[in-house]
C-alpha cells in the first residue's frame, strides 16, 4: 500500500509537521510505502498557469511529480494549519494543480463533461481536525464517519 503524506507548513517545527511525523511512523510500522511531499520546503509553485480545462500536463517537473505520487496513492493524508478558517494558499494551488483531469477526476466515454468520475475514491478517507469540530458535523459534510485509523482528534492531542 501506498501512503501519500503532503505537508503545507512553513515551519519544520510546527505542530502540522510533528503531526505528520507521528502518522508517518505509524504507517510505515504498518507497512505502507512512504510518500512525503513538504510543499513550502520544495518550493512548490502554487500558480496555476492555466484555466482549469487545460490542466492535464505541466512544464513544472515537481507538478508532474507530484501527479505520479497521487495517481499511485492507496491512501493520502494532508496536514496543514487552518489560518482564517482556510488551508494556506500553497495547499489551494496544490490542489488546483495536482488534482487535475485524468490524475484525480475524468469524464466517462460518451458523456463530455457533464458527469465526472473521481479518479480518487473517497473510501475510507482519514480526517482529523485539530479544531474542535463535533463528529455530527464532519458526518454531516463528509456523509459518512470518516475513518479514523489514529482515534478521535481530542484523544491525540491538546490544543490551547
Amino acid at each position: 500500500m501506498n501512503a501519500l503524506l503532503v505537508i503545507a507548513h512553513p515551519s519544520p517545527s510546527s505542530f502540522t509537521h510533528a503531526m505528520a511525523d507521528v502518522a508517518a511512523g505509524v504507517l510505515s510500522e504498518s507497512g505502507y510505502a512512504l510518500t512525503r511531499h513538504d510543499l513550502y520546503a520544495q518550493g512548490f509553485n502554487p500558480v496555476q498557469p492555466t484555466v482549469e480545462s487545460a490542466n492535464t500536463t505541466s512544464a513544472d517537473a515537481l507538478v508532474e511529480a507530484h501527479c505520479a505520487d497521487l495517481s499511485k496513492a492507496d491512501l493520502i493524508l494532508i496536514f496543514h494549519p487552518n489560518w482564517w478558517s482556510q488551508p494556506p494558499a500553497i495547499l489551494k494551488g496544490w490542489i488546483d494543480r495536482v488534482f487535475r483531469l485524468n490524475t484525480a477526476y475524468g469524464y466517462p466515454d460518451g458523456v463530455g463533461t457533464r458527469v465526472s468520475r473521481w479518479v480518487c475514491s473517497r473510501q475510507n478517507t482519514p480526517l482529523s481536525s485539530t479544531r474542535q469540530t463535533r463528529p455530527q458535523c464532519e458526518n454531516r459534510r463528509f456523509s459518512a464517519t470518516p475513518w479514523r485509523p489514529f482515534g478521535e482528534p481530542a484523544s491525540l492531542l491538546s490544543v490551547a
